[in-house]
This record gives C-alpha cells, structure tokens and sequence, in this order.
C-alpha cells in the first residue's frame, strides 16, 4: 500500500494537541492505516487524487467529538501567552528535532546553518505576531496562529482577525463563487490551517456578494540548524520567498505559489530526495541529491549541482539544467530547454516540449549515443561526437514545433 502525505497530514494534525499515550497512538496508528487504505481504493477505483483525499476528510467528521474525552498535551515549548514584542529567539536542542514541519502564508523563509548545537526559530514579533512555533514528539512546527475570528453578518460578512493586541486588516470584494475557490484552494494548500474559518465562510455563500474584511501580518522567520543535524524537512508557504543556505538535510520538501525559491548546498549536504514546486515563482537550485522533482507552472527553472535522478517541469517558464546528473527527465510546454552536463556519468535522457526550443550539450568522452529525436515542424541538428569505447546515453527528445539541438 503506497502512503499518500497529505493524508497522513490530516490524521497527523488531528492528535497534534492530545498528550500521546500508548490507547491514543493505537488509535492514531488504525485510523492512518484506514484513512490510507481508503485513498488507495478510492484512487485505484478511478478517483482523482484531490477527490480520494476529500473522500478521506469527509470520513473523518465526527472524530473530533471521540478524540476530545482524551488528555491534551501541555505546550512547554511554544511562544508563551504574554504579549510578545521585537526580535523572538526560540532555541531548541539538537538531539531533540528530527523534523521540521513549516506552514506559513506570506512570510519570507530562510533556512541557514546553526552557530551552536542547537536549533533557533528567530522572527520579529512586531512584523509577525501570529507566529506560532511548537516542538511535539520530535516535530519543530512552525506555522501562523489565526488569533480570534469574529464573523458579523448583514448584507455583508466581517472577518476581523486579533491576537489580542492589534487588528490585522485589508479588504477585498469577491463574487461568492470566486470566494469558495479561494477558501477551497486556502484549505487544501495550506493543509488545514483555515479549515474552521473557511468552514463558517462556506456556510454562508448563499447569501450574495461577501465583504470579506481578512488581515495578516507581514515579516519573515530564520530557521537555524545545527551543523551536524540532518532533520527531514518540510516547507509551505502561499507568497512568501523561501531561501535555503547550505545546510545539511535528509530530504526537502518545498512549495509556495507565488514567491521564489533558491536553495545553494555544497558536495557536503547531499540530500537523499529533495521535491519543490511553485506556480509563479522562479526556481534556482544548486543541490547534490540522489533524487529531485522540481516544478513551476510560470516561472524559470535553473539547476546546478550533481542530482542522480532529476525530473524537471515547467508550463511557461524555460528550463536551464548545469548539472552532473546520471537519469533526465524533463518537460516544459512552451519554455524553452537547455540542457548541459559535464560528468560521463549520464545514461538516459527524456523529455518533451510543445513549442520550445530543446538545446543539450552532452559530456565528452561518450561511446555511444542512443537518443531519439522527432519534432513536427521545428529543425533537428545533431553534432554530438561519441568516441566507440565510451558509456552509451539513451533516451528520447521530442518538440511538437521547436528545434532539437545535440551537442
């Protein structure tokens, strides 16, 4: 049975705030192996991925009702209640962390190397007083607390957002169906940190045009890690940059929609899997990994670096490969290709556009070269100069009306 993330994120966050006691992790442990085995009858059945997980969430109502007889775990290492003002520096033991876990909205991220042994979540209360920063069972959760919601209703809805010391404010107006994507797309991408509010929002479409009156707080949040920790780590933000410098890692996990995303590791911090995504962002990425799937719907891609496996997308944006790499594959629709790679190490090559341009400058020293190549209106030239003796790259190349250069 194949574990689905997101699924295992939803059971995860429902016993977040339970003290886990052996009678709550057995529980956990079968409603997981149940949520999950009900995605993969649901996917194997012909369900859409985003359909088998809403099938999932809507299984779980009423859990919350069963788990709330049971103890909540006391929070010793979050922000403490009293009011909080300037610079915050959250410290953290390294043997304490295997994990980092973050869910922000429009906050700058930026991930760098410890000076000491220990772990630090550094931010600016006065720019980012909803920070909520937690430690559980292993997990660093760092993620946007939403204070109180207060929803007035006339002709209108209010939504007024205060950690006790001040409003965050701005207002839009939004058709109510627009306003349910908003909210649906809010939920699903931020995995639930809205789901009440979005919930009470939803409620209430059938009431006409919404004035929603919806506040957040600007600012940014260090992440430090130890020199010799490597945690697997998880990064999730809707607008805000994500810059990630030379830390050694696991795996990385990075998605926001529209900021961009930069990550420099050196030969040191090899990752095993490192995934990151975008929708309108930029991408740069100097990485040594034995796997990476990177992706943006509008933004460019460059990679640099040494990744075994590299699958690599775009929609619009083009796509510049620098890298020793043994297994390419890559698609981009009307972005434009340019592949280059100095190591003899490469093996396999595959890729697609529609109307861009493919241009790959294969390593020297090759014995044979193997890839085919098919566009329908666009040139084929191939001046790759293999040796006979050398290892044998594959693959297949195509453009629907782009050139196909080899080199």
């Amino acid at each position: 049975m194949m574990n689905n993330d997101t699924v295992a994120r939803i059971v995860d966050l429902m016993f977040q705030e339970l003290e886990m006691n052996e009678e709550v992790a057995a529980i956990r442990d079968e409603i997981m192996d149940n949520c999950q085995e009900r995605y993969n009858d649901m996917v194997a059945s012909g369900l859409s991925e985003d359909d088998a997980i809403g099938a999932v969430v809507e299984s779980l109502k009423g859990m919350e009702d069963v788990l709330a007889q049971y103890k909540r775990r006391s929070h010793q290492n979050d922000m403490p209640e009293t009011e909080a003002e300037g610079e915050q520096n959250l410290s953290f033991a390294a043997h304490t962390i295997h994990r980092i876990d973050l869910t922000l909205i429009d906050e700058d991220v930026s991930l760098e190397e410890s000076d000491d042994d220990e772990y630090h979540v550094i931010w600016d209360a006065d720019d980012s007083p909803l920070m909520k920063v937690t430690e559980d069972h292993g997990v660093l959760r760092i993620e946007r607390g939403v204070g109180e919601a207060k929803i007035l209703m006339k002709d209108h809805v209010q939504v007024q957002y205060n950690d006790g010391k001040t409003n965050y404010t701005s207002t839009e107006n939004y058709h109510d169906a627009d306003l349910a994507g908003i909210f649906d797309g809010a939920m699903k991408t931020l995995d639930g940190t809205m789901r009440s509010l979005g919930q009470s929002l939803k409620s209430m479409f059938a009431k006409g045009n919404m004035h929603i009156h919806f506040g957040f707080g600007n600012g940014g949040v260090t992440i430090q890690i130890p020199e010799n920790a490597i945690p697997h780590v998880k990064l999730l933000t809707t607008s805000g940059d994500i810059d990630v410098q030379e830390v050694a890692m696991t795996d990385l996990n990075v998605t926001t929609t529209s900021g961009d995303i930069t990550i420099e590791l050196n030969e040191e911090q090899h990752l095993h899997h490192m995934e990151v995504r975008t929708t309108s962002g930029d991408i740069n990425v100097t990485a040594y990994a034995d796997s990476a799937a990177i992706a943006s719907t509008s933004g460019d891609v460059e990679v640099e670096g040494r990744l075994d496996s590299l699958n690599v997308s775009t929609i619009s944006g083009d796509i510049d490969v620098q890298a020793d790499a043994v297994n390419v594959a890559f698609k981009a629709i009307s972005g434009d290709v340019e592949l280059e790679f100095d190591s003899d190490e490469l093996r396999v090559v595959h890729g697609s556009t529609i109307s861009g341009d493919i241009d790959i400058d294969l390593p020297r020293g090759i014995g044979f070269m193997s890839i085919n190549t098919h566009t329908r209106s666009g040139d084929v030239t191939t001046r790759c100069h293999t040796n006979g003796v050398g290892p044998t790259v594959t693959g297949s190349v195509t453009s629907m009306s782009g050139d196909i250069t080899i080199n």
